[in-house]
């Protein structure tokens, strides 16, 4: 009883959501979906649309449905990083339209 106290102990203070272990658990969950769904491992499973929206449906429900909210969060975070590299703050400026006034003044300068 005393180790299940303190393995909750420990989830609670947010050991096991940094973003290495998150991407190895994610790895591990996708692995686990497509042998599920095809029998085969992740690296040599077809490529058809239809076999993958049911690997990422079952990865949904057996993997990010169970995730917290703050790791979720990780998760994304994450993955922006990984996407758009230093550059994450400046593309969700740019996609939601809140470019400053510099840059902009900067782009008309260039033209």
């Amino acid at each position: 009883m005393k180790c299940a106290k303190r393995l909750e102990t420990i989830e609670g203070a947010g050991v096991f959501a940094s973003p290495r272990l998150l991407l190895a658990r994610l790895a591990a969950a996708l692995e686990c979906s497509t042998l599920r769904i095809t029998g085969k491992r992740c690296k040599v499973a077809t490529a058809e649309e239809a076999v993958r929206e049911r690997i990422l449906a079952d990865l949904q429900e057996c993997f990010v449905r169970k995730l917290s909210d703050a790791e979720l969060g990780i998760l994304i975070e994450e993955y922006r990083r990984i996407v758009y590299g230093n550059n994450t703050q400046q593309h969700l400026r740019r996609r939601s339209g809140m470019v400053s006034e510099e840059k902009k003044r900067a782009a008309r300068t260039k033209t």
